[in-house]
């Protein structure tokens, strides 16, 4: 059905729609309300143009209940996508799967020109294909992806069959859909798509300059957050500090001083760290925040403040984090049986290395040399599995291993050759990243002690 606006309800559209591509979906919503007033037939356009405002004010909700009006006022499929869009992003995936689907549908029945109608479907199944992504339909977003590139897509079409392929471990292939997405013209988003592959294939150099490279383009504290995060788990402290200083001066948010503040610690610049966690508690950082402002208390030696602090966090957060913390935080004043008690609070299903570091240290500590072991090499074991395992905790792993080594033979016990064996490669590991140095300054005393210790122990 054809609408018919007024000279005026045109000129508000048209100024809304101006709005809404400079992103200003508020201002864009005022123009819309008015042109409503004038029309109060509240036609689908006008809806449509709503329901878009509402979306990027992260209404939801509101812009769920504009794509159904819009749909009632013969919407078609413009209004079935806008719905589903909406759907998605409050969760409700498999009601945004049928609407995106109608909107498949009405696009191809469309009495419009063909290159609208194909224009559309292609945007319909990408939009479909990240449904599917979201629901862990892997071949059924694969599928989507794949009727969108079948039907002329190029650069989005492209970039979301990269990501379905890297959800089912099909990096190489992931790759190259995202080099195609690349050479079509993709920007900072397409590099952002092909350094998230790499860092999930375990490129993180490769990652790193792909985030550079949108980041060239775009300046998104986005991706310096991710670059700063992967020189993190380089040990890499200084680029990490540039990377996440250009996220703090654009935007400035808890997450980013949040970073900074873990990046400061590692450092050992303790008192720009503490301002950076306080300004991130302050801003409303949350769990992540009281975190870390809980390791700079215990890196300044203030125990009764990070006790304090980590209790904080476990009332405001029932996950395991708050628990490990006050764990260390209690091993730190010597409470090692007290630590154990809160550790082992932790659910079986949360525990990983951040849990059994504690606790191996803790058990050794209490002489149950053979205990401290076995969560030594469980810890291991989780770094093992991890994505990119942290490179401060693989520090704390070797040196535990020498430490421990050191204890046994302290204690007058016989050590076994394979244990022996495992503290040479620590020791062996912590000299040679002692030599290339770049280490956080958190971890420097406990690898400079371990070496020494190896040494004298005729490790290394």
């Amino acid at each position: 059905m054809k609408e018919y606006y007024n000279s005026e309800v045109a000129r508000l559209m048209r100024q809304a729609n101006n709005s809404l591509k400079d992103k200003q979906p508020e201002e864009a919503l005022k123009f819309l309300e008015e042109a409503e007033e004038i029309n109060r037939g509240k036609k689908y356009r006008i809806l449509g143009l709503k329901s878009q405002c509402l979306f990027e004010m992260q209404m939801f909700k509101e812009a769920e209940a504009a794509a159904r009006e819009s749909i009632g006022a013969d919407g078609g499929a413009i209004g079935f996508s806008l719905l589903s869009q909406a759907l998605l992003k409050q969760g409700k995936a498999d009601e945004a799967e049928i609407a995106a689907m109608e909107a498949i549908k009405l696009s191809k029945a469309s009495p419009k020109p063909e290159s609208i109608n194909i224009a559309r479907t292609q945007f319909y199944h990408v939009h479909l294909a990240k449904i599917r992504l979201a629901k862990g339909d892997h071949h059924g977003a694969e599928k989507a992806a794949g009727q969108s590139i079948e039907s002329g897509g190029g650069i989005n079409s492209f970039g979301i069959l990269a990501q379905t392929l890297a959800a089912q471990g099909k990096f190489a292939e992931a790759k190259e859909a995202a080099g195609r997405s690349l050479t079509l013209g993709g920007g900072d988003v397409s590099y952002g798509i092909l350094a998230k592959i790499l860092l999930e294939s375990g490129d993180l150099d490769g990652a790193a300059e792909a985030f550079a490279s949108a980041a060239r383009i775009s300046a998104k504290p986005y991706y310096f957050i991710q670059l700063s995060q992967i020189f993190i788990a380089q040990g890499k402290y200084d680029e990490a500090e540039r990377s996440v200083r250009r996220a703090v001066d654009i935007r400035g948010e808890a997450v980013d001083l949040g970073q900074l503040a873990q990046i400061l610690l590692a450092k050992g610049e303790l008192d720009e760290a503490h301002r950076a966690a306080e300004q991130s508690v302050a801003l409303g950082g949350g769990a992540i925040a009281l975190v870390l402002l809980t390791q700079v208390f215990m890196a300044k030696g203030k125990l009764a403040q990070a006790e304090s602090a980590s209790r904080r966090l476990i009332n405001l957060d029932d996950g395991p984090a708050g628990l490990v913390l006050l764990g260390e935080v209690l091993r730190k004043r010597r409470r090692y049986e007290d630590a154990l008690a809160e550790l082992n609070k932790v659910k079986e299903a949360e525990r990983d290395y951040r849990f059994y570091l504690p606790c191996a240290f803790c058990l050794m500590h209490l002489n149950s040399f053979s205990q401290a072991m076995i969560h030594f090499r469980r810890a291991e074991e989780s770094l093992a599995e991890s994505d990119h395992g942290h490179f401060d905790s693989k520090i704390r792993l070797n040196a535990g291993y020498i430490f421990l080594y050191k204890a046994e033979i302290n204690a007058g016990l016989s050590v076994e050759a394979e244990f022996r064996e495992t503290a040479k490669n620590a020791a062996g590991w912590l000299k040679a990243k002692k030599a290339e140095g770049n280490i956080g300054l958190s971890q420097t005393h406990d690898l400079t002690r371990a070496v020494q210790e190896a040494e004298e122990l005729g490790l290394v």
